[in-house]
């Protein structure tokens, strides 16, 4: 995922959401995973964006998020249907 979310050819611009997928059943224990935002987005100066999960997240996190989303994506919840490059209205 950090590969991924730094990678310069990732799509994102600053009306996106970040809805990474890593709830109890896709994560064994339901870890604690940070939803940072893209370092394309930070070199940029955007320093908040919403991110959308089915995990929790730490104390250290901050910023626009909705955790614990639940029926979660890995048993077909509403997460799973979100794909990369979906349009949204905000």
């Amino acid at each position: 995922m950090n590969a991924r979310i730094d990678d310069p050819r990732l799509n994102v611009t600053p009306r996106a959401f970040w809805c990474p997928e890593r709830g109890p059943q896709g994560r064994a224990g339901m870890p604690e995973w940070g939803t940072p935002i893209p370092e394309k987005l930070l070199k940029a100066g955007i320093r908040d964006m919403v991110r959308i999960s089915d995990a929790r997240m730490s104390g250290t996190g901050y910023g626009a998020c909705v955790l614990h989303v639940s029926p979660e994506s890995f048993v077909a919840g509403p997460l799973a249907l979100l794909k990369e490059g979906d349009r949204h209205r905000a």
